[in-house]
């Protein structure tokens, strides 16, 4: 039977001019649609502290001195900064580097606290940020001097990453101060199973994440191939986003009232027990710094429902604090099954309680002679009930990030005054 070669030549004109259609639609989709862009994820794996910023990526809607509608773009180094920070520095700049969670990296509110009283989500500009205005405060102060204080935080660390970050990163750029403002993520509190379980968990998600990005990033000749990839990393998104949103209203179910200090009482030796991981880790990272001949700064971050120490809480701030659940691990992590309620239960006592009665104070201890300690809460206690300074359990309102800001000023030019009168430099 022959073959009839017109019908051949119509059939393969017919599937050329299909597939020329579909490259030009998903070309002009690629042009037209709101769409990712590279680099398509914030944060990327790394061996050192699990992940780190992505270089290169863009926050949108970003909130700053004057509003929102910013971006900011965070450098190649994985930093937030106001100008290009290189290995070398001149001998009249004075480099600061702040690490920490999410509350110093600059992030807005979290769900479900916006049912409450509603703030920006997206993050702060570098100069609305703690970080910048510290830098604004201490170039003001020390005109001779070139300030740099650099972000170097990240949504989600702890302490013992920031350390990891610090000695294979960070001291590189010679640094002659680090400042750390730590508390809320410390899951050690929990035990060393929990945070072995969370730290397994943690590096697979990264790395999972890794390989992800590499099959994102490598360049298809076909732009329907490109198109296929971008939606596919709007649906992740999309289905992140949704989960939090049906798994927030769970957070409101909350009584501040149901965690009782007689209860705190009962499982106290635990606490201090498990906090010594972190105590350790802050005696560990003062003594990298020294050695570095670097100062070290270590702050207990700013939280709303330590009970003790804290500002006079607003109208909000006070509804937040006792209607809504702070430990949200489980909006964004699928926990163990029976550790949530056991998450939840010790988490809480350990907020409202374990750093007024404990921690606070070993910390000062432990930082006599050796570094300067700032317990945040307990400096906040004359701020009154007409500001609004928290937007959630730990992130702040911009009057917040300035106060903060301010009261870091105060303790950080007192030592750079000390360096600067130690030094041979003609300032």
């Amino acid at each position: 039977m022959k073959r009839n070669p017109i019908g051949f030549i119509r059939f393969a004109c017919t599937v050329l001019i299909l597939a020329v259609a579909v490259e030009l639609v998903s070309f002009l989709l690629i042009k037209t649609m709101s769409l990712p862009q590279s680099p398509f994820f914030n944060r990327n794996y790394s061996p050192c502290c699990v992940f780190e910023n992505t270089p290169g990526y863009t926050y949108h809607n970003c909130t700053g001195i004057h509003g929102c509608d910013n971006k900011v773009t965070v450098d190649a180094n994985g930093f937030i900064t106001d100008n290009e920070v290189t290995m070398e520095k001149d001998k009249n700049t004075y480099r600061i580097f702040l690490v920490g969670g999410s509350a110093v990296f600059g992030n807005g509110q979290s769900v479900p606290y916006n049912q409450i009283k509603p703030y920006p989500q997206g993050i702060y500009t570098f100069g609305a940020s703690i970080a910048g205005l510290l830098e604004k405060k201490l170039q003001a102060q020390f005109p001779a001097l070139q300030i740099e204080v650099i972000n170097a935080c990240a949504s989600g660390r702890t302490l013992n990453q920031s350390i990891g970050l610090y000695q294979t990163k960070l001291r590189n750029f010679k640094p002659d101060m680090v400042v750390s403002l730590d508390g809320m993520n410390e899951t050690v509190f929990f035990g060393k199973a929990f945070e072995t379980i969370m730290f397994k968990k943690l590096e697979n998600y990264y790395k999972d994440l890794q390989q992800k990005t590499v099959y994102f990033n490598k360049k298809s000749p076909f732009f329907a191939v490109e198109l296929y990839k971008l939606l596919s990393i709007k649906k992740m998104n999309y289905r992140s986003n949704k989960i939090i949103e049906q798994r927030a209203p769970s957070l409101l179910n909350f009584n501040y009232d149901d965690y009782c200090y007689n209860d705190y009482l009962k499982i106290k030796s635990i606490y201090i027990k498990n906090a010594q991981i972190f105590l350790d880790n802050v005696l560990k990272f003062n003594n990298i710094c020294n050695d570095d001949g670097v100062s070290f700064v270590f702050g207990l971050q700013p939280l709303l429902y330590r009970q003790l120490n804290n500002k006079k809480l607003s109208q909000a701030e006070n509804k937040m604090r006792m209607q809504v659940n702070p430990v949200n691990i489980g909006l964004t992590t699928d926990v163990p099954s029976g550790w949530l309620d056991t998450i939840n239960y010790k988490a809480n006592l350990l907020y409202k309680f374990f750093f007024d009665d404990y921690l606070s104070d070993e910390i000062r201890n432990k930082a006599e002679g050796r570094f300067t300690f700032i317990d945040f809460n307990k400096e906040i206690s004359n701020v009154t009930d007409t500001v609004d300074f928290y937007t959630d359990y730990c992130h702040l309102t911009l009057k917040g990030n300035e106060i903060v800001a301010e009261i870091l000023s105060k303790k950080v030019s007192q030592i750079i005054g000390r360096n600067l009168k130690n030094s041979n430099l003609p300032f």
